[in-house]
């Protein structure tokens, strides 16, 4: 019976100083500590997962001084992921503008003629240890060598040659200065179809799923319609 009284008293003692504000405080700066670490360990979470996130990455500029044009600046490229793509990076860019672009090397873009799709006037890649500033100027890309000539334009190409399908092939790509081979279209006999040329572009004609090249075209400014009427069967670009 002792005993139990004496568990009975230090049990009640024990259930009134709960009600004590001291011993409530200790309770409560326990789990306000326990929130502290918790808290601090998001933070330290959230950082290391920015810090993976911006890995790679720096900042370039991009100018328009072309006169009276407006630009729409497009990823073409996205290193990063290693992909091709076609996201705009930033529109209306008026004449005189600049915006800051956050870059992963290698990435590719090309600055349009707002309000098209086609008339590409610079195409740049961009490098860590080269330029941070790129400039589209006088209608010409300077902004890296070779990566772009002139303005692009469009012309007509006219299959002239009954009962033949032809094959079209860019050799040479004058935008980038370089031999190149990129079968691009087909076209049936009488049919036409539109190339969003470069001047200097070299083309060749090959009948359809065959080797045999027949006709060469070099794109020239001021021709908008290239007809093939007659075979000339040629060897092998000069790349």
């Amino acid at each position: 019976m002792l005993y139990f009284l004496i568990c009975m008293q230090y049990s009640m003692a024990f259930f009134f100083d709960m009600d004590n504000p001291a011993v409530g405080e200790d309770f409560e700066d326990d789990d306000d500590s326990g929130n502290d670490n918790n808290s601090q360990d998001e933070g330290e979470n959230e950082e290391d997962e920015s810090e993976e996130t911006d890995e790679g990455r720096f900042t370039v500029e991009l100018h328009n001084d072309l006169p009276d044009v407006e630009l729409n600046w497009v990823l073409v490229y996205d290193a990063a992921r290693e992909l091709e793509v076609w996201e705009i990076q930033y529109e209306r860019m008026a004449t005189g503008g600049a915006t800051i672009y956050h870059a992963y090397d290698g990435d590719i873009l090309v600055a349009l003629v707002e309000g098209t799709e086609e008339a590409i006037v610079s195409k740049i890649e961009i490098r860590r240890n080269q330029q941070s500033v790129y400039t589209v100027v006088n209608e010409m890309d300077k902004s890296s060598p070779g990566s772009s000539k002139g303005v692009a334009f469009d012309v007509e190409l006219h299959n002239g040659l009954p009962d033949v399908a032809l094959d079209l092939v860019l050799v040479y790509d004058a935008a980038n200065e370089k031999g190149i081979w990129d079968v691009f279209d087909k076209v049936t006999p009488g049919e036409s179809t539109i190339y969003h040329a470069y001047e200097g572009d070299r083309l060749w004609a090959m009948i359809e799923r065959t080797d045999e090249a027949v006709s060469e075209i070099e794109i020239r400014r001021d021709q908008s319609l290239y007809t093939i009427s007659e075979m000339e069967y040629l060897l092998s670009p000069e790349l």
